[in-house]
This record gives structure tokens, C-alpha cells and sequence, in this order.
């Protein structure tokens, strides 16, 4: 009997082809150990919500009817600014084996702060009047760059976290055989795309209606909530069926590389700069300060 392995990495099984990995016998047996991780994943669920929300945007965007039922669209982007608010938060708390001041925390409390800056922006729209020079309209405008501007941040961050926690083995990390390397790249793309658009419409507002360079940006953070949904699948043992870097009859348990799979690196807590940076100046101190010895040697006074 062959037992199933408790990471995607440790599989032991090689399949010649597709159609022997789909066999019912591997369905069987896989599909509900895997089920059964995902349904207690919570970062599996902020992924579903955050991809719900992607999708939204992408209807409010393209729906043309929608869009000309002002109050209906109004309603349905604070509804969604809430809806991000939500995957935000269940990001935040995927992480419950991670102590709150750990480095990696860093972005996903930036990620939250962008989501409560979307639901204040969005709160603005019915208020918007059609001169698009108004208080509310303007207002819009500055807060969306910073949430712009946030967002771009926490990808940043998020580069950093998934280099701190991946694990280190085959196919995975900066490689494309990691969808998360897709996800991160079309994620922050897009939020540089957001952050260009609202620097347009801080410095010209009469484009609102006319500039839709953010239709782009909704399309790739669409695209990188699927490609984060894949990996989450990948991790909890789901894509059993796909080739190893691209080749069938590899078992990539069995693949030796020299190298000790390792999971991640050790955590690093925000308050370790602090002091970091306390030694770094007391070490400071310690070479410009004087030794003993030295106090009594004579002093040389140059004149000019």
C-alpha cells in the first residue's frame, strides 16, 4: 500500500503520463486527504474571497448596463472595498503560527490598511458630483494613491515574505516552476499600473471618465489570485497530476539534490532591528571613543 505523502515535495510515486495519474484509484485516495487540508486552510479561503473580489472588479469594469446605474455601482464598489477588507484580514490571520511582530507580518498589515483606505474612497462615491473638480471627487482621487502607493509596498513586502518562507526544494522560489513567482510578478505590475493611473487623475481629474488604465490593473490582479489559488492547491497536494519540471516518470521525493529540504528561514522579529541597530551603535561608540591608556597622552595644538 502506497502512502500518501504529508508534503507535495515528499511524493514518491511516478506517473508515466496524465492519464495514469488521473487514474480512479489516485482520485480516490488523494481527494479527500487534500480536500481535508483545504478546508481547514484559511489562507486557501482569503485566496477564494480575494479571487471573488478580483472577478467583481473585473464585472463592475466591463458591465456596461451596471456601470450606468450610478447607485448600483457606487453600492457594489464599497461592497467589494469590504470584501478586500475581509481576504485582508484572513491573510493576516492565515499566519497564526507566526508570532504579530515577525517581519513577514509587515506587509499584510499594509495590505489591511489599503483595503480600509478603499472602503473610506469608495464611501465617497455617491458624493461625487459631476463637475469632477469637487471636494469628494479630488478627495477620491488622493486617497486611491495612497492605497495605490500602500499597495505596491506590501507586494514588495509580499517578495520578501514568500523568500522567508518558501521552502527549499525543487521547484520552488524565483523559478517558473512556482506559480507563486507568476503571482507576485502580475500583482505588482498591476499595483504599479494603479499607481500611475492615480497619479493621472490627481493631476488631471477631467480624464475620470475617460481613463480606464486601471482595466488593465484589475485584469492582472485577477490573473495572480488564480495563480495564488494554484499554488495553495500545489501545497496542499492537489496538482499530484502534473509533470515535474515539465517531465513525466520523476517521483520528486526521490530526487536527490545535496542539499537538506529546508522550510524557510528563521523568524525575524520587527523589534530585532531596534537592536540591531542598538549594537551596531554602541560598536560605533566603542571604536571612536579613546582608550585608557590614552587618556594621558600629551595634546598637539596646531596654529595657523
Amino acid at each position: 500500500m502506497i502512502i500518501m505523502p504529508h508534503e507535495s515535495y515528499n511524493e514518491s510515486e511516478a506517473f508515466d503520463n496524465i492519464w495514469s495519474a488521473l487514474k480512479w484509484r489516485e482520485i480516490r485516495r488523494r481527494i479527500p486527504i487534500c480536500f481535508s487540508k483545504t478546508i481547514r486552510s484559511w489562507y486557501m479561503l482569503g485566496n477564494f474571497i480575494y479571487l471573488g473580489y478580483t472577478v467583481g472588479a473585473l464585472v463592475l469594469d466591463y458591465d456596461v448596463p451596471l456601470n450606468n446605474n450610478t447607485p448600483a455601482a457606487n453600492k457594489g464598489y464599497l461592497g467589494l472595498a469590504c470584501i478586500h477588507l475581509t481576504s485582508a484580514f484572513l491573510y493576516w490571520y492565515a499566519w497564526q503560527d507566526h508570532t504579530w511582530s515577525d517581519v513577514i507580518m509587515i506587509p499584510e498589515y499594509m495590505n489591511m490598511i489599503e483595503a480600509c483606505l478603499y472602503v473610506w474612497s469608495s464611501s465617497y462615491y455617491p458624493k461625487q458630483s459631476v463637475s469632477l473638480f469637487d471636494y469628494y471627487s479630488l478627495a477620491t482621487h488622493k486617497i486611491e494613491l495612497a492605497a495605490g502607493v500602500v499597495d505596491l509596498i506590501a507586494c514588495v513586502g509580499w517578495i520578501m515574505s514568500w523568500y522567508r518562507t518558501y521552502t527549499r526544494t525543487l521547484g520552488r522560489g524565483f523559478a517558473f516552476d512556482d506559480p507563486d513567482t507568476f503571482a507576485c510578478l502580475t500583482t505588482t505590475v498591476a499595483s504599479c499600473i494603479y499607481v500611475a493611473y492615480n497619479i493621472r487623475m490627481v493631476i488631471h481629474p477631467e480624464e475620470y471618465d475617460t481613463n480606464h488604465l486601471y482595466y488593465k490593473g484589475d485584469i492582472l490582479f485577477a490573473v495572480g489570485g488564480f495563480f495564488y489559488i494554484m499554488a495553495a492547491m500545489r501545497d496542499d497536494g492537489w496538482l499530484w497530476f502534473m509533470p515535474f519540471a515539465g517531465q513525466y516518470g520523476i517521483a520528486v521525493g526521490k530526487v536527490k539534490t545535496g542539499k537538506r529540504i529546508k522550510v524557510g528561514l528563521p523568524p525575524y522579529p520587527i523589534t530585532d532591528f531596534c537592536r540591531n541597530r542598538k549594537k551596531q551603535l554602541k560598536k560605533r561608540e566603542m571604536i571612536l571613543s579613546p582608550s585608557p591608556e590614552n587618556d594621558n597622552d600629551e595634546e598637539f595644538i596646531i596654529v595657523l
